[in-house]
C-alpha cells in the first residue's frame, strides 16, 4: 500500500477489440475500455498510467504482466477473465501470484471479476464496456483512494424517480443520472456492452436483490464518478 499517486498499468486484451479510429467489421469491436478508464485516472490527478493492448496470446500476455509487476503498484486487465478458451488472464497471474483472493462476484455487470491482493494489487475487470465501468467505480476507485492515504468518497443518499424492479438474485449496479429534485433517474443498458447508454450518467446506483418492485421515492445508494 503506498501513500503517494499510484503507479498503474492498464493492461485491455481481445483479438475482436481494435483501436478507435479503425472501421470494424460485424465480429469486431472499437477499444473503448483503455480511453475510457485513462479518462478517469487522469480525473484523479493520476499521470503515472501505462496503457498497452493484448492480443489473445498466452506468452505476450505474459510478457506485459511481468512488465506490469516489475513498476506498478496497481495492475488492471480488461477482458479475459471468463472462462473462454482464449480466457488466459487468470491462469497467466496465477502462475506469478497464486490464486485470486476472489474470482467471480454475484452482481451484475461485471460477475466475473477477479481480484489478487499481490503486491502489487491487480484487478481483472470483465472486457465489456459498461462491465468495466461499474466493477471500476465500485471496486478500483476505493482502493485507489486507500492506496493514497483517504477513506473513499461516502456514497449518495438517493431516492428512485420512477419504479424499477431489481434483478433477483444478483445485485445490480446501475447508472443513473439525477433530476433537478435529486431523484435518480435509471439508465439500464440493453446489456453490458450497451456503451451507448451511459451517457449522460454521473452515478452508479447499487440496487440489493429482490423479487419485489422498488417504487418511486425508495431509497437507494449511489457512487458518483466522472469520466
Amino acid at each position: 500500500i503506498v501513500s503517494k499517486r499510484p503507479s498503474i498499468t492498464l493492461l485491455t486484451t481481445g483479438d475482436e477489440a481494435i483501436p478507435v479510429n479503425s472501421t470494424p467489421q460485424p465480429w469486431q469491436i472499437r477499444r473503448s475500455n483503455g480511453p475510457m478508464l485513462e479518462a478517469m485516472l487522469r480525473g484523479l490527478g493520476i499521470a503515472d498510467v501505462t496503457s498497452h493492448h493484448v492480443v489473445d496470446d498466452e506468452d505476450l500476455l505474459g510478457e506485459a504482466i511481468d512488465a506490469a509487476l516489475s513498476k506498478s503498484d496497481l495492475i488492471l486487465l480488461c477482458g479475459g477473465i471468463s472462462k473462454g478458451k482464449r480466457d488466459h488472464v487468470r491462469s497467466v497471474l496465477e502462475v506469478r501470484l497464486g490464486p485470486p483472493a476472489f474470482h467471480g462476484v454475484r452482481q451484475r455487470p461485471g460477475k466475473p471479476l477477479a481480484f489478487w491482493s499481490g503486491p502489487p494489487l491487480v484487478f481483472a475487470l470483465p472486457g465489456n464496456p459498461v462491465s468495466v465501468l461499474a466493477t471500476f467505480c465500485h471496486y478500483v476507485l476505493p482502493a485507489i483512494s486507500r492506496m493514497q492515504g483517504s477513506e473513499p468518497t461516502p456514497r449518495l443518499a438517493l431516492t428512485l424517480s420512477s419504479p424499477l424492479d431489481p434483478h433477483p438474485t444478483l445485485t445490480w449496479l446501475l447508472p443513473c443520472r439525477i433530476n433537478a429534485r435529486g431523484e435518480a433517474i435509471p439508465l439500464p443498458p440493453q446489456n453490458s456492452g450497451d456503451f451507448v447508454s451511459v451517457v449522460g450518467a454521473t452515478h452508479l446506483l447499487e440496487i440489493p436483490p429482490g423479487r419485489a418492485t422498488l417504487q418511486a421515492g425508495t431509497p437507494v445508494l449511489a457512487s458518483s464518478f466522472r469520466i
